[in-house]
């Protein structure tokens, strides 16, 4: 989170938050200092991004958005009309449109997280996130996800468990899942598959793998937005 705080910060002021003589002084400002506001670097922009860049980029991570959909509606809502909707959460789908799809990320790491849903963000997808089983399965029934990208060892638990147990619940046995296992992780395609997951992705996984196993799964109208 606070990455993607430093990233927005560069993006819209065309520079790094803080600009020091030596590396220490940076690592010392990223620790201590607050970030410079925003328009004393460039002209023109909304005052209300500062509040989002300070919360993105708080000291403790308690303080900071939950999450990186948060963040980035957040930003949205500052720069856009309050009648338009965030690219992370749609409104109503057109009539005829693939519609809002909701994508589930059951995943006790926060990079993760945040890897998926910046990589598919999109007016046609919209992110739940669960970092534990108990959350997960919650979101799976009352979400109505279209996809689940779920990690194979959540909280402790059997991936095969997981999938077992979305599988036989009426309420989410037709989400398509991509179960995420770690690199040094033994389990192979076959392993993961045969447990009941449509798709199986070892982490590291790049932007170009998610954007094909959505495509695969669900279409690819939906990445079309």
């Amino acid at each position: 989170m606070y990455a993607l705080g430093c990233l927005l910060y560069h993006a819209l002021a065309g520079g790094v938050p803080y600009r020091k003589e030596s590396q220490i002084s940076v690592l010392y400002a990223h620790l201590q200092e607050e970030p410079p506001p925003l328009r004393a670097r460039r002209q023109g922009l909304p005052s209300g991004l500062d509040a989002v860049i300070a919360k993105a980029m708080a000291k403790s991570r308690d303080d900071r958005y939950w999450s990186c959909t948060e963040l980035v509606s957040a930003a949205w809502a500052v720069v856009e009309p309050p009648a338009t909707a965030p690219p992370f959460v749609p409104s109503a789908a057109p009539a005829g449109a693939a519609g809002d799809r909701v994508v589930l990320i059951a995943d006790d790491d926060a990079s993760t997280r945040a890897m998926i849903s910046v990589s598919l963000g999109t007016s046609r997808l919209r992110f739940l996130e669960a970092q534990d089983p108990q959350a997960a399965m919650e979101l799976a029934r009352t979400g109505s996800p279209s996809l689940v990208f779920l990690d194979w060892s959540l909280g402790g638990r059997s991936g095969a468990e997981l999938c077992a147990a979305l599988r036989s619940d009426a309420l989410s046995f037709e989400a398509k899942i991509v179960g995420l296992t770690a690199r040094g992780d033994a389990l192979d395609d076959a392993s993961v598959l045969s447990a009941g997951a449509d798709l199986h992705l070892r982490k590291p996984f790049s932007s170009l793998q998610l954007l094909y196993a959505v495509s695969s799964l669900l279409g690819q109208d939906v990445l079309a937005a």
